[in-house]
């Protein structure tokens, strides 16, 4: 499932400047990929599942989405993202 470029605006206008300096419009054109991860992190006799979404730029900085935030459930209701169990990535949006 690949996102639209459409879709990727709509995640930067939801995302908005409280987190960048950039206006939306220019950060967008920005974005290189959008992976939905799901990493398994083993701490003593116990398996954490940590699901996050990563905004990566072409400038070589990321934005992570926590699953618990307010963006994250945006996206997965917009877009019915699988509930991961394992360590895997979905690639949800690549700059051509």
């Amino acid at each position: 499932m690949l996102l639209k470029l459409d879709d990727v605006k709509q995640i930067c206008q939801k995302n908005s400047l409280k987190n960048f300096e950039k206006p939306d419009e220019i950060l967008y054109e920005d974005i290189y990929c959008i992976i939905y991860r799901c990493d398994l992190i083993k701490c003593d006799n116990m398996v954490l599942t940590y699901r996050h979404i990563d905004i990566e730029y072409s400038f070589g900085d990321f934005y992570e989405i926590c699953e618990d935030t307010s963006l994250f459930q945006y996206i997965n209701t917009l877009y019915n993202l699988p509930f991961l169990k394992e360590n895997k990535e979905i690639v949800l949006y690549q700059k051509e």
